[in-house]
């Protein structure tokens, strides 16, 4: 088995980067069309940015909207 991937490295080697390149784009292209259509996202709006400390940081509040509910986080 060894002696074959010598005397055919290249050949193998292209075999397996296209092998990969096609099961990448059929994993991503999965979850593309599934995040849409299953729910698995949701976009956000920050609805208001609170300081607190002394100029330590902001506290950013975001509405989601998922499901027909809106929540506040």
């Amino acid at each position: 088995m060894m002696a074959f991937f010598k005397k055919y490295n290249v050949y193998s080697s292209v075999f397996l980067i296209t092998g990969l390149l096609i099961y990448d784009y059929q994993f991503i292209n999965k979850y593309k069309t599934s995040y849409e259509a299953k729910g698995l996202y949701t976009a956000g709006r920050i609805q208001e940015i609170k300081p607190y400390g002394r100029g330590t940081g902001y506290e950013f509040v975001y509405t989601f909207q998922t499901g027909g509910k809106n929540l506040s986080i």
